[in-house]
């Protein structure tokens, strides 16, 4: 992928203290006087002979002892009371070589006793440690997760900060602490106990104000003021639609992400995707209104469908990236409605694979330096899920999909063969290698239709993977998706290796599949 270019535009410590001899110190409000100086007291030292003394008695006192844990400690003792410290290691293990497991001289020599054994190298007891525990890990079927094993059942939970309580349920911190001090939520917004009976009367919160359904439905239908409903732990839907119109995209999105769960092997938790009411608003928010910089679409995918990821949006209050997929609803068409399930669907598949292939290191650092040139590439940089995949997922959700609304007698696969019908009038397929490798250019006009046709077909591959029933592709795919669900960077590198070149290698069937 090219770089993305973007038109946008030491000190002293002030807590170093120095005390001067003879001042006073404020602690608490009050004034104390400093303390004196003193003369500390010179230590006795031992002169030669008394040392010549001493030595020989421990010898005496040492050969008596060995051999008896009792009397080695007792010597201990006499070395503690004659300051004869430098004589300690010696006693020490001795007694050891007594009884090995004797903890207080173990714990007094720096020992550890680990793994049912006693450790006297720091480096040998953490080389072992490190391997017990990826032994132990790896008999669990552990993974690794940000530097720790980790049950891969637990990584989707983790993602989401979410922890485990006593009782073992996975929770959010603030909702816990807000319900607790009476607090309810109103779609993302907590309310206070003292504002709770206005949800009562039926009342929806706009700004400061408390609105009826219609009216609220009018406020939110500006950009910027978008409506933010949650369904579920899975699903948030921001939109300047009416809310009974969101309603009704949600359940067809819940559809969609079972089929994140189908492809991935593993499912995407708070997927957020704006809906936008008319063609007006999806170009302002796109191209940024005449605001003087770039919009909300870096890479031009608006020109390509009524639906991109929103790669420019950046909260500079925050420090917070907020890329999601973004679709167009026009109300204003007769068509809206029907083309606009299919953009809400794209959005929804871009932003589902946003959630598992999110690219934390970049966000941090935008968190830090903002959304520029350098961390914008980066953030493109650290995606492992290649864009055949990427973009391939978001048109299957768009363009072809098992459709479980169609009535009795309908054909469930409709999708599919309405969008390879739009292939063969724009000249059939292409060879797959070129769709596998997908280049795409949304530069001008041309090349963001060419784009457009290799969407579709980006489309037809994952189609061919999930519902092609190949069996070669289908074992490929199994090992992806098992791949993906522990979370196993070099094993998901090597399952998408593994995949596409399944696909390759069946290109017959993959053409009999768009064909059937």
């Amino acid at each position: 992928m090219k770089p993305i270019h973007l038109d946008r535009a030491p000190s002293a410590s002030p807590w170093t203290v120095l005390v001067a001899a003879g001042t006073a110190f404020v602690l608490g409000g009050a004034a104390v006087p400093a303390v004196a100086a003193t003369t500390a007291p010179t230590p006795h030292i031992l002169v030669q002979d008394e040392e010549k003394d001493l030595k020989a008695e421990f010898d005496k006192r040492y050969d008596a002892a060995k051999g008896d844990v009792a009397k080695l400690w007792e010597l201990y003792d006499w070395c503690e009371a004659y300051s004869l410290q430098k004589y300690h290691q010696r006693v020490l293990k001795a007694i050891v070589k007594v009884d090995e497991n004797e903890r207080r001289a173990r714990e007094l020599l720096g020992h550890e006793f680990y793994d049912g054994t006693w450790w006297d190298d720091p480096k040998k007891l953490e080389k072992h440690r490190l391997a017990k525990e990826k032994a132990d890990a790896e008999a669990k079927g552990y993974v690794v997760y940000k530097g720790r094993y980790v049950d891969p059942k637990d990584i989707p939970f983790l993602e989401r900060g979410l922890v485990k309580d006593e009782a073992g349920n996975w929770i959010d911190k603030e909702v816990q602490e807000k319900l607790a001090a009476g607090f309810v939520r109103q779609d993302l917004e907590w309310i206070s106990p003292e504002e709770k009976e206005n949800i009562e009367k039926g009342l929806w919160k706009c700004g400061g104000q408390w609105l009826t359904l219609e009216k609220a439905d009018a406020y939110h239908a500006e950009l910027g003021r978008e409506w933010r409903i949650p369904y579920g732990d899975d699903l948030v839907i921001r939109t300047t639609l009416p809310r009974a119109t969101a309603d009704e995209i949600a359940k067809d999105l819940q559809r969609a992400a079972r089929d994140t769960e189908r492809f991935f092997g593993r499912p995407a938790y708070g997927v957020h995707v704006l809906i936008l009411r008319s063609l007006d608003q999806f170009n302002t928010f796109a191209g940024g209104g005449g605001a003087g910089g770039p919009g909300a679409d870096l890479l031009g995918w608006s020109s390509v469908r009524g639906a991109f990821f929103a790669d420019g949006v950046y909260d500079s209050r925050t420090r917070r990236f907020d890329g999601l997929g973004a679709a167009m609803w026009d109300l204003g068409d007769t068509n809206g409605a029907r083309y606009g399930r299919h953009f809400a669907r794209f959005a929804y598949g871009i932003s589902a694979v946003e959630s598992l292939d999110s690219s934390p290191e970049a966000r941090t650092r935008m968190e830090s330096a903002g959304l520029n040139d350098a961390t914008i590439n980066a953030f493109y940089a650290e995606k492992f899920l290649p864009p055949i995949l990427r973009f391939g997922f978001a048109s299957y959700c768009d363009r072809y999909f098992l459709d479980a609304t169609a009535g009795a007698g309908a054909d469930t696969q409709w999708a599919r063969k309405w969008s390879v019908q739009n292939l063969t009038a724009k000249g059939g397929l292409e060879p797959l290698a070129r769709v596998l490798a997908f280049q795409f250019d949304n530069s001008s006009e041309t090349a963001a239709a060419q784009t457009s046709n290799l969407l579709n077909q980006a489309g037809l591959v994952v189609s061919f993977i999930l519902d092609g029933r190949c069996e070669p592709v289908v074992a490929a795919h199994t090992a992806f998706k098992t791949a993906m669900a522990s979370g196993d960077r070099k094993a998901i590198d090597a399952a998408i290796k593994g995949l596409l070149d399944a696909v390759r290698q069946n290109e017959p069937a993959y053409r009999r599949w768009a064909e059937s």
